[in-house]
């Protein structure tokens, strides 16, 4: 297994258990989160609005060793 493989099985199992227990609240908050991400130019901002991104969908599981 790649280094790439783990990462992607993992994200994938982060975001299926972010879908089941998120709130109407978080819900809200990430859909608006890909409208900054797509108005900006810039790559380093792309980059980072894409990491907050993927902490905002590991916060919302609700696993304290994920978000550490």
């Amino acid at each position: 297994m790649t280094c790439f493989d783990y990462r992607c099985l993992i994200k994938d199992l982060v975001a299926r258990t972010a879908a089941i227990r998120h709130n109407e609240k978080q819900a809200r908050e990430l859909k608006q989160r890909p409208d900054t991400f797509y108005i900006t130019d810039a790559l380093s901002c792309a980059r980072q609005l894409d990491n907050q991104l993927s902490y905002s969908i590991i916060e919302i599981t609700g696993n304290a060793r994920l978000s550490a």
